[in-house]
């Protein structure tokens, strides 16, 4: 059964930063179409010599009004791809986010269930190392792993 996420920001500092950077490839990318569009006419015109009443600000305009509608376009579509690029990132960020929970249980010497991660989930065999790692900790100690264990204790068992 697959379960899904309920939350749009499962880690606000990983998911955040992919948002600004699609944000800043939009502009970038905005910004480089746009001068290619401005700077074709008015390098030929440079070249070629200026025709009557052919002005820089003149192509500058007409570039202008050629780009708008597709700057439009594109901006309609970015909350689009913003909202499927969180979706994927759910893909690597939840289960980072369960295995930093689970990793927090084991170093506070809690019992830990072993995890498994949604369907379509990537870096799945982390979730199997750790559940090996979880329970070699567990048969290493005396009590079976209901105990607390100290930092320095947790290194002798991990040692061994």
């Amino acid at each position: 059964m697959l379960i899904k996420r309920q939350r749009l920001f499962v880690d606000k500092s990983v998911q955040g930063a992919l948002v600004r950077r699609v944000a800043m490839y939009w502009i970038v990318a905005c910004w480089g179409i746009f001068c290619v569009l401005a700077g074709f006419p008015i390098g030929v015109t440079l070249a070629i010599g200026a025709q009557d009443g052919l002005t820089v600000g003149s192509l500058l305009y007409q570039s202008w009004l050629d780009f708008w509608p597709s700057l439009i376009a594109s901006f309609i579509v970015l909350p689009v791809i913003v909202w499927d690029l969180l979706r994927l990132s759910h893909r690597f960020v939840g289960p980072m986010i369960r295995l930093r929970n689970g990793m927090r249980d084991l170093a506070d010497g809690k019992q830990v269930h072993s995890i498994a991660f949604r369907e379509g989930d990537f870096w799945c065999e982390f979730a199997d190392e750790f559940n090996r790692v979880a329970a070699r900790l567990e048969a290493a100690t005396p009590t079976g792993g209901s105990e607390q264990i100290s930092g320095t204790d947790m290194k002798e068992t991990v040692a061994v």
